[in-house]
């Protein structure tokens, strides 16, 4: 088969474009990877045979699914394999010498030239039935699995060049207690003709026309982690037939169509049905450095405080010396623990901090006592081993993360002269959140002697087990089994008799099934000293990362969904599961557990700081450690509509630093201006909420408003149907037979009016709830909405769930009117904003509990000042909702005449050509325009439009499509028409521009020929003597428009301002409001 990949003779760089074709590249070896599974003959992937090697569970009805599953982890697996060698081998790390004469006949370095030389020469064709690449392959992972003392002839033990890895992920020579991923590999393999594929994709990029070997040297370790979190959104499925790629999305193949995958071929796809998947749902970068230095910080700063007071009673030069290596002690010293490390990016972030912290310190003690220079290079390198080493801990539910961590941790750390460290007492799998503490279980006079040996500690954990085991229902545990197990800990006979015990072995697959995992038995140095008698301060000097939210944000690996026994086990175990929790508030309380002093540092959800729901987690972060930080970054993660938000905690201090990353340049998080907020004006919220944004004056101002009653005092309140707008048996219009109604979404309700375009209909027989809820006089009110808006009906509306309807208890109109004034005003918005809707950065909801708690300023009978600012408002948002503002509509049917181009009076703007309305698909590929303003000025009208464009890089914030989008740029002047000409351009091209593809010959992408400006430039106008009739028509209603526009702003100042009166509200607290929302 020939190649077309061409010449790999160089290195390439580029790191952003590098690593999302390496990603790219390897979710395509998984892929043919699976395939070659499949296709080689040997491989028999019968059932009864996958069963009867422990691969597989003997169930026939779930067996393709999990055959897939399995083929998939393998795949997986030995990918990763060739991922991490590649890094390896890569110059400049050197970890793996492909210098060196001996290993060079197993490295990957060298097998990749042969493989393209193959590839790209006349006789290029691999067998898919010969395994040749399979054994090579398998040569090197023994080689590094054993290290030098591997039983070759050919190798030298005492070679430090070649290392044993440490870990199972290269383990050729499996037991039945190894990973099915490696059991799966050591009996099975892929042919020449595959494996051919997959070595070419890993090793080789394109790049204008040119192939080169990738340079994995180029690419930090932190990609592994990219790459995990990428493929764990896909999956493995059959095609059940030919299957055609359509925007990136299979369907179906029909007549004539280029077939993707063959029917019966296996591929790799999303839960999307998509080739490639949108985003990796992993931290970035600059929110993890962020993180780890906010709560690694305080403790660094500690130990140079306390070394500079020695030093000060020390002997000058000698003493700086010393100082340097005790504070590099000090470090080595701390421990930090990530509970949910997925692939590491938390780990690695703390071992380049506090290695950088020792080196530093080195170069300013050194250098300080006699001028010489540090060999930083060389320092940073010992320095990271040794915080990898001895600093980091983590745990994480998926095995094969753990391994990526691992082999991060390897490539960051280990040095060729050197043997590797060893993490795996270190980095564990298992469920952090589910096991047993072992004052818990009831072991009678007998203690679990010393868990930091082995045997007792693997005794001592299948005791636990039975004990985690029995919390999640296993009733067959005896009463007395705690109190025999601990007697016979030290008896081998009397402890195998104990195992033999039906009970004991169903609660021991329990365990595994489960991934138990118990703190004090995994890490027994945090908790116990060198005699087994517990610390006096037991845990982790610090807990930082992101754990699993409900929503999957970070976690791609983690359902959305908590299993209904897991479920019941956690609200049993932790004090912040109450009601629909979400997982984080297990791990976070799970974090201040674990940490010696409640020193934290998480990335969580933004709903912790107000969701009602989520007052246990505040409540527990209050009073058992001492928040530091607060910093929201809003939506962190690509791909994820859910805001983020850092917290920080464990300084002796009551001041919480508090700020809004959001909307700025989130990379440069050290420039935030923050705000200081005592703790415990948290603490006297209701629902303890964490309202970071409560400067001295906004609280001042609260403080007023709350002193009045809540809303709930006066109302009653419902929801609407529990449908949406889109609801099968909802219409956009009355139907011909049978009887309708209008019903109205929240996205129908305006301030003081309703849009009738957004209404739907429904037949009265098919509305569930109960007709009261529905009868006017009410109030309807938005639900989903970031600020208060709402109306008067009086018609009898129907509404979906997305709105609430409330009814006054006198039944009085005016008493609602008050009400209703009173809700939209910028008084009760500034105090919903600064209690709620502030800290929800995406899908911003009112709680029906948060509508009601609205203090109100309302003594029993309407105001009468009030009552009649809101009839008026009604009234004019009722005739201007009445206009006819629909152009087509007002123009009809017409000819086209002109385009814009070609009028004389239009000319371009100066220096439009330099941006990017002057730019081809040459230059940015998917260039398009985004919106188009016109703008009336004393000499004309000037034309301004937006480009949207996908950067080259990572700067540039984008949206959920990867666009990012420009300032509105003035392009076009339009000088000199008449009146009508005017009111022409300025009305009809951003009307045309909206609509694009194809309106009036307008386009909104840019092509290789055809810039965005040009593209405007074509853009034709109707003919204006067909169209002068309706143009002037429309005119005189956009000018009626504008003045009930105005008018309606006097009166929404006019109830502002009654409305702060009502509340008491002083001049300086009425200022206060203006600033964020006018009037007042």
């Amino acid at each position: 088969m020939g190649n077309d990949r061409g010449d790999a003779g160089t290195e390439a760089g580029g790191r952003g474009e590098l690593g999302r074709e390496v990603t790219e590249n390897a979710a395509e070896a998984l892929e043919i990877l699976a395939q070659g599974f499949f296709a080689y003959p040997d491989n028999d992937l019968d059932r009864a045979t996958l069963v009867e090697r422990g691969l597989l569970a003997d169930d026939e009805d779930g067996f393709e699914s999990a055959r897939l599953d399995l083929l998939y982890d393998g795949s997986l697996v030995y990918l990763y394999r060739l991922l991490v060698v590649l890094y390896a081998e890569s110059e400049g790390r050197n970890l793996l010498d492909t210098a060196d004469e001996t290993y060079a006949q197993y490295s990957l370095d060298s097998l990749k030239r042969t493989v393209v030389a193959r590839l790209d020469s006349a006789d290029s064709s691999y067998d898919y039935r010969q395994t040749d690449l399979w054994s090579r392959l398998d040569d090197l992972f023994e080689l590094l699995d054993r290290g030098s003392g591997s039983e070759r002839p050919e190798i030298d033990e005492d070679d430090p060049s070649i290392p044993a890895y440490g870990s199972w992920l290269f383990r050729t020579d499996p037991d039945e207690d190894s990973p099915r991923e490696a059991r799966f590999l050591a009996d099975y393999a892929v042919g020449d003709a595959h494996l051919a594929r997959v070595v070419d994709l890993l090793t080789r990029r394109g790049d204008g026309g040119e192939t080169a070997f990738i340079d994995y040297a180029s690419l930090d370790v932190r990609e592994l982690g990219s790459v995990h979190e990428t493929l764990l959104q896909h999956r493995l499925d059959v095609a059940d037939e030919p299957l055609t790629l359509t925007d990136g999305t299979y369907t179906a193949a029909g007549g004539g169509e280029d077939v993707a995958v063959p029917a019966g071929d296996v591929y790799l796809t999303t839960d999307d049905g998509e080739r490639k998947a949108t985003g990796a749902y992993y931290t970035p970068e600059y929110v993890v450095e962020h993180v780890v230095e906010r709560t690694l910080g305080p403790l660094v700063r500690d130990i140079r405080a306390d070394l500079e007071t020695e030093r000060a009673r020390g002997d000058g030069d000698g003493a700086r010396a010393r100082s340097a290596d005790e504070f590099a002690r000090r470090i080595f010293d701390l421990n930090v623990l990530d509970p949910a490390m997925g692939s590491g990016r938390f780990l690695l972030a703390v071992v380049e901090y506090l290695a950088r912290e020792v080196v530093a310190e080195r170069e300013r003690q050194v250098g300080a006592a006699d001028g010489e220079s540090v060999d930083v290079t060389r320092d940073m390198d010992r320095a990271r081993r040794q915080v990898a080493r001895r600093c980091v801990y983590g745990v994480d539910l998926d095995p094969l993360a753990v391994e990526l961590a691992t082999a991060s941790l390897w490539l960051r750390t280990a040095a060729a002269d050197r043997p590797p460290a060893s993490f795996d007492r270190h980095l564990k799998a298992g469920n952090a959140l589910v096991g047993s503490d072992v004052e818990e279980i009831p072991m009678g006079e007998n203690d679990f002697g010393r868990p930091e040996r082995d045997r007792h500690r693997q005794r001592s954990t299948a005791i636990a087990n039975v004990h985690t085991a029995e919390r999640f229902g296993l009733e067959t545990v005896p009463d007395d089994a705690y109190r025999r197990m601990a007697a016979v800990l030290e008896d081998d006979e009397a402890w195998t008799a104990i195992e033999r015990e039906g009970w004991f072995r169903e609660a021991q697959r329990w365990a595994d099934d489960g991934s138990y995992f118990h703190w004090e038995l995994e890490f027994p140095e945090m908790y116990r000293d060198e005699g087994g008698d517990p610390l006096d301060r037991p845990g982790f000097d610090a807990v930082v990362g992101n754990p699993p939210w409900v929503a999957t944000a970070g976690r791609a690996n983690v359902s959305a969904a908590i299993e209904t026994d897991l479920r019941a086990y956690l609200e049993d175990a932790f004090e912040t599961t109450e009601g629909q929790f979400d997982l984080y508030a297990a791990f976070y309380e799970q974090a201040i557990r674990q940490s010696r002093t409640g020193r934290v540092g998480f990335v969580v959800p933004d709903s912790v700081l107000t969701r009602e729901q989520n007052e246990p987690i505040r409540a527990y972060v209050l009073e058992h450690t001492s928040l530091t930080e607060i910093l929201q970054v809003g939506t962190a993660f690509e791909g994820v509509e859910t805001g983020a938000v850092v917290l920080v905690s464990g300084d002796e201090t009551d001041a919480v630093r508090c700020a809004s990353a959001t909307g700025t340049d989130r990379p440069d998080l050290d420039g935030i201006t923050y705000d200081s907020i005592p703790a415990h004006v948290f603490e006297a919220q209701d629902a303890k909420r964490f309202l970071l944004y409560l400067d001295e004056d906004t609280r001042s101002v609260l403080d007023r408003i709350e002193r009045r009653p809540p809303l709930g005092e006066f109302i009653a309140i419902s929801r609407g149907e529990e449908v949406s707008k889109d609801a099968s048996h909802l219409t956009e219009s009355p139907r011909a037979r049978g009887e309708t109604r209008p019903i109205a979404p929240g996205g129908a309700v305006r301030r003081y009016g309703i849009d009738e375009d957004e209404l739907r209909y429904v037949e009265t027989a098919d509305l569930e709830k109960d007709e009261r809820n529905y009868a006017s006089p009410k109030l309807v009110f938005r639900q989903t909405s970031a600020s208060l808006v709402g109306t008067l009906d009086t018609d009898g509306l129907a509404t979906v769930k997305s709105a609430y309807n409330v009814h006054a208890e006198s039944g009085s109109a005016d008493e609602l009117k008050h009400l209703l004034g009173a809700l939209n005003s910028s008084v009760l918005n500034f105090y919903h904003h600064y209690k709620h809707a502030a800290y929800r950065t995406v899908f911003p909801q009112i709680n029906q509990s948060t509508f009601e708690a609205l203090p109100m300023a309302f003594d029993g009978e309407p105001d009468p000042k009030l009552v009649d600012a809101v009839d008026r408002a009604l009234s004019l948002t009722a005739e201007r909702s009445r206009l006819d503002l629909d152009l087509a509509e007002h123009l009809g049917s017409y000819e086209f005449g002109p385009s814009l181009g070609s009028l004389s009076e239009c000319r371009p703007i100066e220096g439009v050509s330099a941006t990017k309305l002057g730019a081809t698909a040459d230059e940015w590929p998917n260039l398009r325009i985004g919106d188009v303003h016109a703008e009336s000025r004393s000499n004309g009208v000037v034309l301004a439009a937006t480009a949207r464009y996908k950067p080259d890089g990572d700067a540039v914030e984008t949206d959920r499509w990867g666009y990012a989008e420009t300032d509105p740029i003035p392009a076009l002047g339009l000088d000199g028409l008449d009146d009508e000409h005017e009111t022409l351009v300025e009305a009809f091209v951003p009307y045309a521009a909206d609509r694009a593809e194809g309106v009036a010959d307008f386009r909104a992408n840019a092509t290789q020929s055809s810039s965005l400006l040009a593209r405007l430039q074509s853009l034709t106008l109707p003919r204006l003597g067909d169209v002068a009739a309706g143009l002037r028509a429309f005119s005189a209603e956009r000018a009626r428009a504008r003045e009930l526009d105005d008018r309606i702003e006097e009166t929404e100042s006019a109830i502002d301002r009654r409305v702060c009166s009502l509340y008491g509200l002083s001049e300086d607290e009425r200022d206060v409001i203006r600033k964020e929302f006018g009037s007042g």
